[in-house]
């Protein structure tokens, strides 16, 4: 089991237009089982 792990779990990101939010958005998506929700 991984000490940190965010499989299956929300995440709220805020603020992620910059490129660091959206690089960080697509890292998260990419590396773990996350739901895709937009809000805007």
């Amino acid at each position: 089991m991984d000490a940190f792990s965010l499989n299956g779990k929300s995440v709220l990101v805020t603020g992620g237009t910059g490129s660091f939010g959206q690089r960080f958005v697509r890292y998260l998506l990419k590396s773990y089982r996350l739901p895709s929700r937009s809000f805007r």
